[in-house]
């Protein structure tokens, strides 16, 4: 299979920005307003419904002679992605919500042969859950109902971006940071920016992060900022459910959770479904469960982007929900007992032809994409999130850095003293259509004094 540059059909199938606090009048899908708004459009159906097709990422490819087009749901309510072939291109432009299906049977079906073929794509699009219909809204209303109530976040990456098999991937995750063990006792860690991306491109770069938490005693807890790559509606999206891996189930630190809520007045689990597909915590905890047992408590929260604020050039502190958080945060350090460990899992440049440049990434491209984002994390590296903050602004965020608000967060509450970049890596496909760029920078606490078992308690 050879995928071919990125392409949108309509606006049904441009991609949403990465994880955007929405306008207040503009709701997510798995808010209540949006499911109660589904509830009553699912009474009043009549079988009817205009057929429109859901916002999901569209690409072409190759496979053999023909040209096919995958469907993705990235919201993961689809079940499976969806393939179809080159001649369902006429039939995607239609679905934009203003015809029904007799209208767009009428418009493409030419002769008995035509019409039956168009009604198995649409009778595919349906079962795959990829149109907004009374189908996708009843299955979206139950998913968002059955997550509320489970007491686990169940993996989804397991047997695709790591093994499924608990000894296999106890033995690679251990594998990889021997690898990158660094050779002398690191001090007291505080943070660590680490990637998101999958394991096939960036092991190394999570191995170089967390080698170094190699040998840290004392810690009580993780706080895994997350990027939400969904639609969000408040800046930040909480859950007291245990992530779970096939090394074991994470707890979560609720006790911790409950006096960061103690002093945060804002609407905390509004967002709490997008933590069901996404990945970027998720892929912190092999590594964390290899170092710290499968048990890790854990304190995971997914942000939401920063994206309205580097268009406008405003200060997020403004926002009294981001302020707000900070200063929670830093309460609940303060007054839990043991160490707790900030985690920004980020990524940074989402570049080329994949997400939508109408350029290969040329050697001479990907220096420029290096050299803007050493520049970007100059500040980041000194611990200012502001500076940080300005060079997104300054560029308008030019090179899609998916991970803004994770690292942007940490560094508000921890206020590090200088860090270490210990890998910059440019994940580049061999045919250079597209480049996502990973970090994995390290903050040691204050007192920086070197860990070892005897002097670590």
């Amino acid at each position: 299979m050879r995928l071919l540059p990125f392409i949108v059909l309509t606006s049904a199938l441009t991609l949403p920005a990465a994880g955007p606090v929405r306008a207040q009048d503009d709701y997510p899908l798995h808010h209540p307003e949006t499911l109660r708004r589904y509830e009553a459009l699912n009474r009043a159906a009549d079988g009817q419904d205009p057929l429109r097709l859901r916002d999901v990422e569209v690409h072409p490819y190759l496979s053999g002679t023909d040209t096919l087009f995958n469907l993705y749901d990235r919201q993961r309510i689809s079940p499976a992605p969806l393939d179809l072939p080159c001649a369902a291109l006429p039939l995607l432009r239609l679905l934009d919500g203003t015809r029904s299906r007799p209208a767009i049977l009428q418009t493409l079906a030419r002769d008995p042969a035509g019409e039956t073929r168009v009604r198995e794509w649409l009778q595919a699009l349906d079962e795959g859950l990829f149109l907004e219909d009374r189908r996708f809204r009843e299955h979206l209303i139950a998913l968002v109902r059955d997550f509320q109530a489970a007491p686990v976040r169940e993996p989804i990456c397991a047997g695709n971006a790591y093994a499924r098999d608990p000894d296999e991937l106890r033995a690679w995750v251990s594998g990889q940071l021997d690898l990158s063990h660094p050779s002398a006792p690191s001090p007291r860690v505080a943070g660590l920016i680490a990637p998101h991306i999958d394991y096939g491109r960036g092991a190394p770069t999570y191995a170089k992060a967390y080698a170094r938490l190699k040998g840290q005693r004392g810690v009580a807890r993780v706080v895994i900022l997350g990027t939400a790559h969904m639609p969000a509606y408040r800046p930040f999206a909480f859950t007291r459910k245990a992530y779970e891996t096939p090394l074991g189930r994470c707890r979560t630190d609720t006790a911790f959770v409950s006096r960061l809520l103690a002093r945060y007045p804002h609407p905390a689990f509004e967002d709490e479904f997008l933590h069901r597909g996404e990945h970027a915590i998720e892929l912190q905890l092999p590594y964390l469960q290899a170092l710290f047992g499968p048990e890790v408590a854990l304190v995971p929260i997914l942000c939401g982007s920063l994206h309205t604020f580097i268009e406008s050039g405003d200060d997020p502190m403004e926002d009294a929900a981001i302020r707000d958080f900070r200063d929670a945060l830093r309460a609940a350090l303060a007054a839990s007992p043991g160490r707790t460990l900030i985690v920004a899992a980020s990524d940074l440049a989402h570049m080329g032809r994949q997400f939508g440049d109408r350029f290969a990434m040329t050697d001479d491209v990907l220096r420029q994409v290096e050299a803007d984002d050493r520049r970007m994390l100059v500040p980041v590296i000194q611990g200012d999130a502001d500076g940080f903050l300005r060079d997104l602004v300054h560029d308008r965020d030019a090179r899609r850095i998916c991970g803004s608000a994770p690292i942007y967060t940490l560094l508000k509450v921890l206020e590090p003293k200088p860090g270490t970049l210990l890998e910059y890596r440019q994940c580049t496909d061999p045919a250079r259509t597209c480049t996502v760029t990973i970090p994995a920078i390290i903050y040691h606490s204050h007192e920086s004094r070197v860990t070892s078992p005897e002097s670590d308690p």
